[in-house]
């Protein structure tokens, strides 16, 4: 969809086709692709099938970021009970949990993981060679956002004594967030080395992984946190925050 007012007008006329039944939303705050279409669909009344998946963004760590505007609008979808006929889709029992302490009354959800893994990826596992000339390669991957903890990775390489090289892929979502790692990035030593990258296809993904060494995720929260799997599958040793499902058996 295109950026501005053109982009709500296609949108709008989306949600208002009969030629659409279905919708799956993949967030729950973004205005755009989740607060304007679920506003819409209840404004019109309509019967249309919708899948409400948040995305780890009812966790505790995720409310406290822009916590004023996020406590507003939970109260307002829950006054106007909007959200209450839609399908919640839930990656794990954790986020299921997230989202009941926030929403109670929630009545029809599903819990499934929609991870999967092909066998060629299962069957070439292994520890990636060091590469260039640095001690250690790292490797982080995930939305620019403040959940994610980026500017945790900074504080740790202030300390570090070798020469490592850090890349980081994901897309940049907030962009006044992404400036300011950018300005941190200026502050490193000199055996730092670091790196945005942009996107990656997720087609290259396991080959890309396996040239480094160590796979970096300090994100406040995560509903799954289907990038440290592919870290995992692509044989790399993982560090990561302490509220992920997956830090328990870390």
């Amino acid at each position: 969809l295109r950026r501005g007012l053109l982009g709500y007008i296609k949108l709008l006329t989306m949600l208002c086709s009969k030629k659409n039944n279905f919708f799956h939303l993949n967030s729950y705050f973004s205005f755009k692709f989740s607060i304007f279409p679920r506003g819409v669909l209840w404004l019109i009344r309509s019967r249309k099938k919708v899948v409400l998946a948040p995305r780890g963004e009812l966790s505790a760590a995720a409310l406290t970021l822009k916590s004023a505007k996020k406590s507003y609008l939970i109260w307002l979808m829950s006054l106007i009970r909007m959200d209450n006929k839609f399908n919640w889709h839930f990656s794990t029992n954790i986020e299921k949990v997230d989202a009941f302490n926030v929403y109670p009354d929630i009545c029809k959800y599903h819990v499934v993981n929609d991870l999967s893994f092909p066998i060629s990826i299962m069957d070439t596992c292994g520890f990636p060679p060091s590469v260039m000339d640095t001690d250690i390669r790292i490797v982080s991957c995930s939305r620019i956002s403040r959940v994610k903890n980026i500017e945790f990775i900074f504080s740790v390489l202030q300390g570090v004594k070798a020469k490592v090289c850090i890349d980081f892929y994901g897309p940049i979502e907030d962009r006044t967030y992404f400036k300011e790692l950018e300005a941190l990035v200026k502050l490193l030593p000199d055996n730092i080395y670091f790196k945005f990258c942009g996107m990656i296809d997720h087609n290259k993904l396991h080959n890309t992984l396996k040239n480094y060494n160590i796979f970096f995720h300090p994100s406040l929260s995560e509903n799954y946190g289907h990038v440290i799997a592919e870290a995992l599958f692509s044989g790399l040793p993982v560090l990561i925050g302490p509220n992920t499902p997956w830090s328990k058996v870390m």
